[in-house]
């Protein structure tokens, strides 16, 4: 049987590898829609947008140029698009933010010590086309925990690689408001993006040798191509192709200078022989200055190419929009392309993409550069994936022979400046005395001046009226059944202009644009306990389901026929309940006990309207969650609040009395 290999879309490298789950990450590119992040997300942390919207949890960061337009969190539940401060944008440190990169960390489903982490370095944007209609390429690399015990060269390579990317966002990550994401210590979002950041030191502290990732803050990537192809030395290369989405504009330059210099710098420092053969790769209908320049670069030996796109591979009806370099050495007595290397990433080889360093007038890029192994020609008893023209968009069968067969086609890029950071960036909900209150973050309080400027009114409302502003919160409404709105629109006045944003809202959970929760029966909320790590709304196993449904005695027997004892009833689900959540926590790791608590904060919140509660409440004036202090309820970790792990539990139990009116009640067994 041949071996079948099939690429994947950018959207299946987001995919969880096999018994880990997506935990958080971060990603920066020029262009991105709703419909992929949705598609992505849900391939991340193998949840529903149900399911992620009711967790209330950020797992995806994004930067964006600010040329895109703002994503909403209630659109793509489990993403936060970051805005770009004003002061960052008036910097002019690069004219587009075009570099397509993602860090994604995840964890395995029941061991949080047993971490991965994947660089993925796109050529396309995080958008529906690429996935649909563009030709893109994509390379990622991975590091585990259980990498980092068995340390290698390729490990330590792999590891240098992380470590020069991470320093590309941290450096970014400087002009965009992350404020929400440290605002509350105490959250899902924030101890994942902790924990996150812990796992990349590690991988830092062991990286070795030179990085094949690269970007162009402090050199061009032309200049970085020049010092990597030297490590390679001489090889007598006879094959140079170059492809790219994008060349130089007619109003840049009418020949395609970057194509010319690369070549000749590798010819001229005997990377490539003087008779080398060598293609461009090109979408006919929108090639720039290619179709301008056609006749010098043949004279100069090159061969104008349609890309050859392997529709069994990357789908049918696609357009180049890759950028990449491959060379080669072709020997007709062998099938493996022998000393090869290549380049491939945002850059497009115009001068703003591959020739110049970050300005006010070139971009900002990142790509990769590394030496190619194990690649042959053709598929002659080798593996699909090994075949290079399955591996690029390269062939050899149609060649270009005049410019009038060339079309520059449109030039044109987004200009106007749709989305920055407003000066709120979250808003924290509160329902009490029948109001919704959205209350300002504290270092907006004292800033009246600002506020002044600033207008926030619900999202879509048709009545366009705005909410009234009190001392530190906005009255967002008054309905009998209140809920908080998940995202509210915000209008403000920055550099003489009106600018309009989208601001989550942060529950009392430190859910952050999460749906309203559902009220909870015991036999309800005990499902989501015994689930856990796994989302909410997941199944439980078979096992589990009737080990519960033999044992637990449900709620609904409150309304027993009268003959029978009914007082019984209540007692025997709470005490049931509360020795299946015992028996589930003394069996969670450390590392997952902080999850635990929120889980378990959230989900007890929920069942404090339960049938069985209020009547322990108000029929027999007990605390029965008072049990759940004993040493043998809990796990030896954190049987007592002399450390941070057992105080935090205590924290939880606390906080919960006081929501379900039991705090002052008499202890359940005393």
């Amino acid at each position: 049987m041949k071996n079948k290999f099939n690429a994947l879309s950018l959207a299946q490298h987001f995919e969880a590898p096999d018994d880990y789950i997506g935990h958080f990450g971060w990603l920066c590119g020029y262009s991105a829609s709703s419909n992929f992040f949705v598609n992505a997300l849900e391939r991340f942390t193998r949840q529903t947008q149900g399911q992620r919207a009711s967790q209330g949890k950020v797992s995806l960061v994004a930067m964006l140029d600010p040329t895109n337009v703002q994503i909403s969190a209630k659109d793509v539940a489990g993403l936060l698009h970051l805005g770009m401060t004003p002061t960052a944008k008036s910097q002019n440190k690069y004219q587009l933010l075009h570099a397509k990169v993602a860090i994604l960390c995840y964890h395995h489903a029941q061991d949080k010590s047993q971490w991965l982490i994947r660089l993925l370095v796109s050529t396309g944007n995080w958008t529906e086309e690429t996935l649909t209609e563009s030709m893109d390429l994509v390379w990622t690399v991975d590091v585990s925990a259980n990498d980092l015990a068995q340390m290698t060269t390729e490990i330590g390579q792999n590891c240098s690689d992380i470590q020069s990317a991470w320093s590309l966002f941290s450096w970014l990550l400087k002009d965009f408001n992350t404020e929400l994401l440290n605002y509350n210590q105490h959250s899902e979002t924030y101890l994942a993006m902790s924990e996150s950041l812990t796992w990349l030191e590690n991988i830092v502290q062991h990286a070795q040798g030179t990085p094949r990732f690269i970007d162009n803050r402090k050199q061009p990537l032309f200049n970085q191509l020049q010092t990597y192809v030297k490590t390679l030395g001489a090889k007598n290369r006879n094959y140079l192709a170059l492809g790219s989405g994008f060349f130089e504009s007619q109003s840049e330059n009418k020949i395609a200078t970057v194509p010319s210099a690369i070549a000749s710098w590798l010819k001229d420092n005997n990377f490539v022989t003087q008779s080398c053969e060598m293609d461009i790769f090109v979408n006919p209908k929108n090639c720039q200055s290619i179709s301008l320049s056609f006749d010098n670069l043949v004279k100069e030996g090159f061969k104008v190419r349609p890309a050859m796109i392997n529709e069994k591979f990357f789908g049918k009806n696609r357009h180049l929009h890759a950028k990449f370099i491959f060379s080669a050495n072709y020997r007709e007595n062998s099938n493996r392309c022998n000393n090869a290397w290549i380049y491939l990433g945002s850059g497009n080889l115009s001068q703003q993409g591959f020739m110049h360093v970050i300005g006010s007038k070139s971009n900002l890029e990142a790509g990769i550069i590394q030496s190619v192994e194990n690649m042959y020609w053709e598929e002659y008893g080798v593996k699909p994936e090994q075949v290079i023209t399955n591996q690029l968009p390269i062939g050899w069968e149609e060649e270009i022979s005049c410019a009038s067969d060339l079309q520059t086609g449109s030039d044109d890029f987004r200009e106007t400046i749709e989305f920055l950071a407003s000066p709120i960036s979250y808003l924290i909900g509160e329902i009490s005395d029948g109001l919704i209150k959205l209350h300002l973050p504290e270092t907006m309080v004292s800033d009246r001046i600002i506020l002044q400027d600033l207008t926030l009114y619900p999202h879509n409302d048709e009545t366009n009226k705005p909410c009234s502003l009190q001392e530190d919160y906005f009255i967002w409404g008054e309905e009998a059944n209140a809920t908080l709105p998940r995202e509210v629109l915000v209008s403000y006045q920055a550099q003489g202009e009106t600018f309009q944003s989208l601001v989550p809202v942060i529950d009392e959970f430190g859910r952050i644009a999460g749906v309203p929760l559902q009220a909870l029966e015991l036999e309800d909320s005990l499902w989501q306990l015994l689930n856990f790590p796994m989302a909410i709304s997941d199944d439980i196993s078979d096992e589990q389901i009737d080990t519960f449904e033999e044992n637990f005695v449900k709620t609904s027997e409150l309304n027993a026929p009268q003959n029978h004892n009914t007082s019984t009833y209540p007692i025997r689900s709470v005490m049931q309940w509360l020795e299946s959540i015992a028996d589930k926590q003394t069996k969670i790791s450390q590392t997952d006990w902080q999850t635990w608590c929120f889980r378990l904060f959230q989900t007890l919140s929920q069942t404090k309207d339960s049938q069985a509660i209020a009547y322990f409440r108000k029929d027999l004036g007990i605390n029965p969650l008072s049990v759940l202090l004993q040493p043998a309820f809990r796990p030896d970790f954190a049987e007592d609040g002399q450390n941070k792990e057992g105080k935090q539990y205590e924290k939880v139990i606390q906080d919960i009395e006081k929501l379900w009116q039991v705090e002052n009640l008499a202890k359940l067994g005393a």
